[in-house]
């Protein structure tokens, strides 16, 4: 089967790293993926009131490079902190499993702040505050960064029309704030790409409200028809969610740098061109 996604590396979750272990956050991401892709086809079979779908040790041993012993220890894991359900159907057949996503996303965000503070406590602790930044090519430098104070001269008096504003930008939001935002960010447009609903307008504007906080004086602005646009090309991409709020944060720091206009539809930029790349590259 000719699967979009059949070359990505694992994209497992930090919060429950953090929490669970890294075995089990790749193995958590897994079935994710999996109960995504089989909910897709209609394909997951009704067990207790729960949509499953079957998997066997060996597959996952494949798909994560992890041992039988290693995966079950790790599964229990999982079960023990309510994040997936296992029935074992007997007969030789392979597990039956389910993820609750509401349930993870629960936990991810019950466990958010605390992560964050030990983020921040390792990186204050090893590098300290005088650390020369790399490049942002670099695949050791964070994701995400905390806003720089940038001071600049205002070019108008508090103009603000279209989802514009020409003000100076000076309201910097923590890194611990940031990444909130990126795992909520990731949680929804997961939620939405998985969800057999028609979108709706206040689905639509959940994200909305969510990107609007990524510059604080985007604050009052009302979402349009080309931004409600755009947010549903990110959904229904099948992009990595954690590379599109990458990009947008980097559209917002340079927006708080005045290195881009103050328009709302600025956090976009480059989003179409890498969703037209992806699908190209994957045809």
């Amino acid at each position: 089967m000719d699967f979009k996604k059949s070359n990505s590396f694992i994209k497992s979750n930090r919060v429950i790293r953090y929490k669970l272990g890294e075995k089990a956050a790749d193995i958590l991401a897994v079935l994710v993926y999996k109960q995504g892709y089989w909910k897709s086809v209609g394909k997951l079979t009704s067990k207790g009131g729960s949509d499953c779908f079957y998997i066997s040790l060996a597959d996952l041993k494949a798909e994560t490079c992890f041992s039988e012993k290693v995966i079950t220890k790790n599964i229990k894991i999982l079960v023990e902190a309510g994040l997936v359900i296992s029935i074992r159907p007997g007969l030789g057949r392979p597990n039956l499993y389910s993820v609750n996503h509401d349930l993870v996303d629960a936990y991810v965000i019950k466990f958010s702040a605390e992560f964050g503070k030990w983020q921040t406590k390792v990186r204050e602790s090893s590098k300290g505050f005088g650390v020369k930044e790399s490049s942002p090519n670099s695949p050791s430098v964070p994701a995400y960064k905390v806003f720089q104070e940038v001071s600049k001269e205002d070019t108008t008096n508090n103009k603000i029309t279209n989802n514009k504003n020409t003000n100076n930008l000076t309201n910097r939001a923590s890194s611990e704030r940031e990444f909130e935002l990126e795992e909520l960010f990731e949680s929804l447009i997961e939620k939405f790409r998985y969800s057999e609903e028609e979108l709706k307008n206040e689905d639509l504007n959940s994200i909305f409200e969510l990107l609007v906080k990524l510059v604080p004086e985007f604050q009052y602005f009302k979402m349009s028809e080309s931004d409600k646009d755009l947010i549903i090309q990110m959904i229904e991409s099948e992009i990595e969610s954690d590379s599109l709020f990458f990009k947008l944060y980097q559209n917002a720091e340079h927006i708080q740098k005045n290195e881009k206009e103050a328009r709302f539809g600025n956090l976009f930029v480059g989003i179409p061109n890498m969703i037209d790349n992806f699908n190209n590259a994957v045809l």
